[in-house]
């Protein structure tokens, strides 16, 4: 007897969003990767930040910065940093700024003018105040009213503080001595009648309210004393002054932020840019999307800069041969072979015609076909290599393998290059893909196409939808290059196992 059988499932792979190719997610790398190959934008934004940042340096108008230090003495009894943050809010109230602007006749707002200056607590009594303007002079000149109309609030503070401890002493002294003399009169009434204890009280009453008087009678006078000792003492130790501006710190430090501001929107772009970009750049991603290998990736084959030409030689020659190797070692005379350029038009008319050169250095006659629109491999110098190009709506013409022998767009006699046509060894043709107007005019062409893209201008469903196309209508699809791929690309070229939703997704 048998038990029960149980099926266990293979773990489904992690699914993905449709259009997007498995491994391709961002990631650090990846950004750092972006950062690396697009350092030209970083570059140009940096020495666009720099050049603003000269213009703003040499063409805004500067600021001149005055300086003042000022001694403020304080209540012994009173806590001196409390008092000092006290002295702090003093200079920075409207009141006293409206007090230099009525002075100077500034066009300023009492707001305006307090943003103007800054205190700086140097000690416990000392204050230095830092005040910019237009030009040294005005500096100076709001700075020395500004210390001058401070000192003047904050004495009146100190004397009015003072006049109103003295008042309130002046009140409970006259209080106090109407005491006195009412017991003076019920002293001298008890002496009359003979109450000797009675009188003797009144007369310790009275002596201890004139004590209490005689107290505050002090502390009045200490009181102005001290009001008018603060006031004395409190005065402007270093008058205001401009301050010698740097111009070598001045320049440092605008040179530095511009660069900065620069170079971090350059990165924010780039950044940017890769994150919503949903173009292919690794090799294996371009292969999982073609479900064909990536057998030969390089860089850059294009560049106008005379450094990294011999890099960009090598690279043509890596695709050139890779190229070629699509081409059957025992192959009949007038082989065909087609190279499909997807983004990159221009440098798959440069991987062709160099492809043409080494079979022509190998002794084989070589002629090209141009099915672009652009007339690419026209434009590419092509010495004495023959090149044809249809006249007429060259991606929809029918090539020599046409069934129709009426629709075949053989070389027409009687053209120059008929002769070469007949005699060539190889037929290299240039194509472009059009999803509109489809692959089947490429199979009367060649039997055997390679696709050369470029990286990051092409997405997966671009290419996915390329791919379809060929194993439809032919014709077909030997392998697929890389051309701009990057140095950091460190995957290979071979499709990777699609999960089986993204499966039955390119099946519908």
């Amino acid at each position: 007897m048998s038990g029960t059988i149980w099926r266990i499932e293979d773990p489904e792979p992690n699914p993905t969003p449709p259009g997007v190719v498995p491994g391709s997610w961002v990631s650090l790398h990846y950004l750092r990767s972006t950062l690396q190959r697009r350092w030209r934008v970083v570059a140009a934004t940096a020495a666009a930040g720099l050049m603003v940042a000269l213009v703003a340096l040499f063409a805004l108008p500067t600021s001149a910065t005055a300086s003042a230090t000022v001694l403020l003495a304080h209540d012994p009894a009173v806590d001196p940093a409390t008092a000092l943050a006290t002295d702090q809010s003093l200079l920075e109230t409207r009141i006293v700024a409206q007090k230099v602007i009525d002075e100077l006749h500034l066009g300023l707002s009492p707001d305006d003018f307090l943003s103007t200056f800054t205190p700086v607590e140097i000690s416990t009594q000392v204050l230095q105040i830092d005040l910019k303007a237009p030009t040294a002079q005005e500096a100076v000149d709001r700075l020395s009213s500004l210390s001058q109309k401070f000192l003047e609030y904050r004495n009146e503070r100190l004397k009015t503080q003072a006049d109103a401890i003295v008042t309130a002493d002046q009140a409970t002294i006259a209080t106090l001595q109407g005491q006195v003399a009412d017991l003076g009169k019920r002293y001298n009434t008890a002496a009359a009648a003979g109450e000797g204890q009675l009188a003797t009280d009144l007369l310790a009453q009275q002596s201890q309210l004139s004590s209490q008087i005689a107290t505050l009678q002090q502390t009045i006078q200490a009181t102005t004393i001290q009001a008018d000792s603060l006031a004395a003492a409190s005065q402007v130790v270093d008058p205001a002054a401009a301050v010698p501006a740097s111009g070598k710190k001045r320049i440092a430090l605008g040179v530095m932020s511009g660069l900065i501001l620069g170079a971090a929107v350059g990165g924010a772009v780039v950044f940017a840019q890769a994150l919503i970009s949903n173009s292919l750049r690794r090799r294996e991603e371009v292969a999982t999307a073609l479900g064909r290998p990536v057998s030969f990736s390089a860089g850059r084959v294009r560049g106008r800069m005379p450094w990294g030409r011999r890099g960009r030689q090598r690279n043509l020659e890596v695709l050139a041969t890779g190229l070629l190797s699509a081409l059957p070692d025992g192959r009949d005379p007038n082989e065909h072979l087609a190279l499909l350029g997807v983004g990159d038009l221009s440098s798959a008319a440069m991987v062709l015609m160099r492809a043409g050169r080494l079979l022509q250095e190998s002794g084989e006659q070589v002629f090209l076909v141009d099915l672009t629109t652009q007339r690419w491999l026209a434009g590419t110098p092509h010495g004495d290599l023959p090149l044809y190009h249809p006249e007429e709506r060259p991606q929809l013409s029918d090539g020599p393998l046409s069934l129709v022998a009426s629709a075949r767009a053989e070389v027409p006699e009687g053209n120059p290059l008929q002769e070469e046509w007949d005699r060539a060894d190889v037929v290299l043709v240039l194509g472009e893909v059009d999803l509109g107007v489809g692959t089947g005019h490429l199979s009367t062409w060649t039997e055997r196409v390679v696709l050369l893209v470029g990286a990051g201008k092409a997405t997966a469903e671009l290419l996915r939808s390329i791919s379809r196309t060929l194993t439809r209508t032919g014709p077909q699809l030997e392998f697929a290059m890389l051309v701009g791929a990057d140095r950091t690309d460190e995957s290979v070229g071979i499709p990777r196992r699609v999960a089986p939703e993204e499966q039955r997704r390119g099946a519908r």
